[in-house]
């Protein structure tokens, strides 16, 4: 039993569907590759993972092996890409979950190699390729060698080759461009390699995908667009996009104080005047960042009203004016009341994050609500 719902956030599944779908027609013929990390992006991880499969989602991605782990005890049989580096303590799960990992070196080769030489077990593998990303991946240039290990190995299958985009949400980015050259490069390359068993390639992002749409290989790996937020603010696509997730909560107490009152922690507001002040549950526990305070917005009634004070780890405060507010009332942190909206966007640019801080950052103790309209 979950008494606890006065906070909660609303997973629009329906709004799902529609973005698997208007992203998969933009990108076609390459398949999506749905990337559920970190619990979905914060949407729950085994729900999303589940629609994308109905919807015809071509494979997940996933950034370490225990993420996978749940994905497969919850019934999830599609295929699952672990993005992240898979330890010595791992190889066991990467057999009996069926789980396709990376090969971003030398070490990674030989310690999957002789994990699947050992259990007499095929095993695909992807092979990470670094073009400019500076990160995960064999160097762009050094990589032919550890492919013609792999292609002689027996138990190694190359299902995939990768490379990652630094810097696909700038418009027009010169770094873009010369991955994109190295990555034509390397294709070319494991082509003349592995000769009629070629594997399948994937470049882009969200981004990569929605802005540079000569990046599109095989697969596109989609994440923050998925699930309704573009990853360029403002941008003529992202109107296309429907956001999957309103955060919302209720207002606790509605309380009155005198002109220059300190309120919440550090005293880090006062009052202006005679103020009505009503105290929300939730806090920087359930993904509200302290900092928020005198610097973020919600919405009552339709409206937007400041948040006041710093923010606490289980209370906010907003000052509502003349409003007639009252205990229970809704109160939006993310998402449409009435003709008004608090964008992802919006609370990550107030806070100096990205939008995926703000959807990581909602709390697993915050009740995660499924429908459909």
């Amino acid at each position: 039993m979950y008494l606890r719902n006065e906070i909660t956030a609303s997973i629009r599944l329906d709004y799902l569907r529609h973005n698997i779908q208007v992203i998969s027609d933009k990108i076609a013929p390459a398949k999506v590759i749905g990337v559920v990390k970190a619990n979905g992006y914060g949407h729950g991880s085994v729900h999303v993972s589940r629609i994308m499969a109905e919807e015809g989602v071509a494979m997940l991605a996933v950034a370490v092996v225990d993420e996978a782990i749940e994905l497969r005890e919850a019934g999830i049989t599609l295929p699952i890409l672990i993005l992240d580096k898979v330890w010595k303590n791992q190889l066991n799960a990467l057999f009996k979950y069926n789980l396709q990992p990376p090969i971003s070196s030398q070490d990674d080769l030989q310690m999957l190699s002789k994990a699947a030489e050992e259990r007499e077990q095929v095993l695909p593998v992807q092979f990470k390729i670094d073009t400019g990303m500076g990160r995960l991946g064999f160097y762009y240039e050094n990589f032919t060698s550890a492919l013609e290990q792999v292609k002689d190995h027996r138990w190694l299958e190359i299902a995939g080759v990768m490379s990652h985009l630094a810097t696909a949400d700038e418009l027009n980015s010169r770094l873009v461009e010369l991955q994109r050259s190295r990555f034509h490069y390397i294709v070319e390359s494991v082509r003349q390699v592995t000769g009629e068993s070629t594997p399948y390639f994937h470049l882009s992002n969200s981004a990569g995908a929605l802005f540079y749409e000569d990046m599109i290989y095989d697969y596109v790996r989609l994440g923050l667009s998925l699930y309704g937020v573009s990853p360029v603010p403002e941008t003529e696509f992202s109107q296309s996009l429907k956001p999957v997730l309103e955060f919302r909560t209720t207002v606790a107490y509605v309380k009155n104080f005198p002109e220059n009152y300190p309120i919440g922690y550090g005293s880090a507001y006062r009052t202006k005047k005679d103020s009505k002040i009503a105290v929300c549950a939730g806090g920087y526990e359930d993904g509200i960042p302290r900092r928020y305070g005198n610097t973020g917005e919600v919405l009552i009634h339709g409206k937007k009203f400041p948040i006041v004070g710093n923010v606490s780890m289980d209370t906010f405060m907003i000052d509502v004016g003349g409003e007639s507010v009252t205990v229970g009332d809704r109160v939006v942190i993310l998402g449409q009341q009435g003709d008004a909206e608090i964008t992802v966007w919006e609370m990550a640019q107030k806070l100096g994050l990205i939008p995926y801080e703000v959807l990581c950052g909602i709390s697993p103790r915050v009740l995660r609500n499924y429908f459909n309209e």
